[in-house]
């Protein structure tokens, strides 16, 4: 059995895919762990996508504001640029 996300492949012998674990409040298969595991890592892989769109589109609007001179527009667009690098980062770091 393999299940496979974005990054990360995940393994493991046909037979033991329906051992569990206990995961929050209720037992789990291993298969559905992997599952989980990897809709986690697809949905990293989205929000840091989502992070650098963001980011390109937030300078943008900061040059055209700094350009139109709207000091208080370029500013929130380069403290959320700021943040949406910071998720990125923060992604990419692991």
């Amino acid at each position: 059995m393999s299940i496979q996300g974005t990054e990360h492949r995940i393994g493991f012998p046909e037979e033991v895919a329906n051992e569990t674990v206990e995961y929050g409040s209720e037992d789990t298969s291993l298969e559905d762990a992997a599952r989980d595991l990897r809709t986690a890592h697809e949905e990293i892989e989205q929000y840091r996508k989502g992070a650098l769109a963001l980011t390109a589109e937030l300078e943008e609007l900061q040059a055209m504001a700094e350009a139109e001179g709207n000091n208080e527009l370029a500013r929130t667009a380069r403290q959320l640029k700021q943040s949406a690098i910071a998720v990125t980062e923060r992604i990419e770091q692991g």
